[in-house]
Parts: C-alpha cells; sequence; structure tokens
C-alpha cells in the first residue's frame, strides 16, 4: 500500500481535533487488511509527538513506520486427529485454500464454518503453522479432536498482534 492509501484509511484529516481512540481502531484496521493480504510477518511502530502551538492549541504530529515483510501463500491445509466428517467435506467447508494468500479473516471463517459441521476447534489451541521462508508459504495444521495428542505438533500462533507504540 501507498502512503496515500494508508493515510486515507485514517478517518481523522490535518487539523482536526486528535481522538486516541479513532487511531487505535485505525492502526488495528491497517493490520487486518495487511494480514488479509498474506503479510503474516506486517508489524508497525508509530510515534506522537507534542508540539506547543499558538495559544490554548496543541499540535500533535503522528507517523507510523511499517513493516510488512514478505508476502506468504498458504502452501497445504492438513487436518490432524480423527473426525466422523470425511476429509473432503471438511475441506469443501474450507474459505481459505492452499496457492492463496494466507488470510487471517479467510482462516477464521474457515474454523467458524468447520465448528458448524459440529466440531469444536479453538483458534488459539488447536491450529498450528510452519512456515517456508524461502518459498514463502504457511502450512496449517487443523487438530480436530481432543483426544489425539497434539504435543507432536508445532505451536506457532501466525496473527499475534505485533503492534508497539512509542510515546
Amino acid at each position: 500500500m501507498t502512503a496515500e492509501q494508508i493515510r486515507a484509511l485514517l478517518p481523522l484529516r490535518s487539523g482536526e481535533i486528535a481522538n486516541g481512540m479513532v487511531i487505535d481502531k485505525w492502526l488495528d484496521e491497517l493490520e487486518k487488511t495487511y494480514r488479509n493480504q498474506g503479510y503474516v510477518g506486517y508489524s508497525a511502530d508509530d510515534e506522537q509527538e507534542i508540539e506547543t502551538a499558538v495559544g490554548d492549541s496543541n499540535v500533535i504530529s503522528f507517523k507510523i513506520k511499517i513493516d510488512e515483510g514478505p508476502q506468504f501463500k498458504v502452501g497445504s491445509i492438513n487436518f490432524h486427529g480423527r473426525s466422523d466428517i470425511s476429509e473432503k467435506n471438511l475441506r469443501d467447508t474450507l474459505v481459505l485454500q492452499a496457492g492463496g494468500l494466507c488470510s487471517q479473516e479467510q482462516l477464521e471463517s474457515s474454523i467458524e464454518n468447520l465448528n458448524k459441521l459440529g466440531l469444536s476447534i479453538n483458534k488459539d489451541e488447536d491450529i498450528r503453522f510452519s512456515s517456508d521462508e524461502e518459498h514463502r508459504l504457511v502450512n496449517i495444521v487443523i487438530a480436530l479432536d481432543t483426544t489425539t495428542s497434539h504435543g507432536d505438533l508445532p505451536k506457532k500462533h501466525l496473527f499475534e498482534s505485533s503492534r508497539r507504540i512509542l510515546y
């Protein structure tokens, strides 16, 4: 995204009264936008500088430094454990597909769809990731049940927020 596209997403304009909640929501939405476009390593640092202005008003300068990292696609999606639901039906339910951009929103929709089939997949506990940095691929394993040991699956959260606020 260009600087102009990023700035256009912020509902505040130069000269308006600063609203920290609006800025925080914008930063969260910006992160979500990047993560849904395959930028799983996205991080942003923002800086706010208060300058004393003439009169009773202060001016706040706001800067953001974005490191989008490389763009990743889904290499594979595999299921671990037992289920009465056929693998074909499980795969047909997925919104996120191998070969497509790795998207947090599509992954969450896929988990919701799987749970509508009667599964109880917890996005924080039952999803495992491994990455192939060279080919920019993310491989996903979805644990289907609690009776199968998941200890042999690497636990790695892919979409943890990494935003740091500098004051």
